[in-house]
């Protein structure tokens, strides 16, 4: 039994479905955070500037409002790079103004992000909402800053889907290692603090030295480009960065495993247990990537649409990854929001006179909208259980 889905009556979220068992409920009352963060900017400067940021603060501004009020600007850089290319990748470069807009965004996501936690120590108002509430804001980060980026990398849609699907796979997998050693450690190296900076740097360089940069041939860059083998001297900036980003991910990937297997060692659990919490997300990953590659220009038509719909996902099951783990109970392999990348594939597997049950557009839009209802009440009703179970409220700090 997974302990986690359970029909729910007389709630106000839409689909009356209660995420959080109430043993995970009662669970909670052990529950202590725990965790590190190596970051070397932050030991550098960046503890004193958040320290200082948030001593401006009143004491009354709740810590989930400041960790709301960063996600809306990583929003606002996705409406803005949405509207102004709707396609994704592929636009002639953005004027200078919105590149620095973008940058700016993100350092002030980062800042109310790191001084959220500080707040709610400095008003003894700490939950585990907070720290949940946190987390999956920091889930949907990649898809609110892919597109962003890629109006400056300029990458062709297969190269977006995948610099995507390597992000979310880095991110997956550090919370499957937190689920087992009970400890969320930012490393020093790779750390989100130091990867964020390089991501304000890279939209940065839309101004200067600009897109084209990231579209020129080694063979044009380097002074030694000419004389690199064929292959080579054809690979862009872009796709450089997408091969880096890619083997990033694997090194990360396999770190992470021998991680989880040496917990797993020390604390008796069998190595064949680890598969379960990570089986649903890649199950979806395998089934989404069978959509796209077997759908005829799906990623150049609807790639915004592509990523939302797995951003969402991804999201949603690192979100109960993290439920799980603070919980304690099983997680589930499989949730709602599944059935997106089930019907998808459903829809294109099976072909009447050579085409599919339900046209390409609609069919994204219908997953679309599917899953955005089914994410959407995810959140909502996580957030009323947990408000209701600790009395507490979402975007207010309780008084005595």
């Amino acid at each position: 039994s997974t302990g986690i889905l359970l029909l729910k009556k007389n709630s106000f979220d839409m689909l009356g479905i209660k995420y959080i068992s109430q043993r995970g409920l009662e669970n909670l009352v052990d529950y202590k955070y725990t965790g590190k963060d190596l970051s070397f900017l932050r030991e550098l400067f960046l503890e004193n500037f958040w320290e200082w940021v948030v001593n401006l603060l009143p004491r009354t501004i709740a810590p989930n409002l400041i960790t709301f009020l960063g996600f809306l600007h990583l929003l606002c850089n996705l409406l803005l790079a949405i509207y102004l290319c709707p396609k994704g990748t592929g636009c002639d470069p953005l004027p200078s103004f919105v590149y620095l807009i973008f940058a700016v965004n993100i350092f002030i996501y980062q800042t109310l992000d790191n001084i959220d936690g500080k707040q709610a120590r400095r008003t003894k108002s700490s939950s585990v909402l907070g720290e949940l509430f946190d987390h999956g804001c920091d889930s949907l980060f990649l898809l609110t800053t892919s597109i962003p980026m890629y109006t400056v990398l300029r990458p062709t849609p297969v190269e977006c889907y995948w610099m995507f699907v390597f992000g979310v796979i880095v991110f997956y997998f550090s919370h499957w290692v937190e689920y087992y050693t009970g400890e969320l450690v930012l490393q020093r190296f790779a750390n989100p603090t130091e990867i964020q900076f390089i991501l304000i740097f890279m939209l940065l360089s839309g101004i200067w030295p600009g897109q084209s940069w990231w579209t020129s041939s080694l063979r044009e860059i380097l002074p030694f480009g000419p004389s690199l083998p064929g292959s080579l001297q054809r690979l862009t900036m872009t796709s450089l960065a997408v091969w880096g980003i890619g083997l990033s991910c694997v090194v990360t990937v396999i770190s992470n495993a021998q991680e989880v297997m040496q917990t797993c060692q020390k604390k008796n659990i069998p190595y064949i247990n680890t598969i379960f919490p990570i089986a649903g997300f890649v199950i979806q990953l395998v089934l989404i990537t069978i959509w796209v590659y077997s759908s005829y220009d799906l990623l150049e038509n609807h790639l915004v649409l592509v990523l939302c719909i797995e951003g969402m996902i991804s999201s949603l099951l690192c979100d109960s990854l993290l439920i799980a783990r603070v919980t304690k109970t099983p997680m589930p392999i499989f949730l709602p929001i599944m059935w997106a990348p089930i019907i998808a594939c459903f829809n294109e597997l099976i072909l009447i006179r050579g085409a599919s049950l339900i046209s390409e557009t609609v069919l994204v839009v219908i997953l679309f909208g599917v899953t955005f209802i089914i994410y959407w009440d995810f959140i909502f009703s996580v957030i009323e259980q947990l408000t209701k179970h600790l009395r507490i409220k979402c975007f207010s700090i309780k008084k005595d």
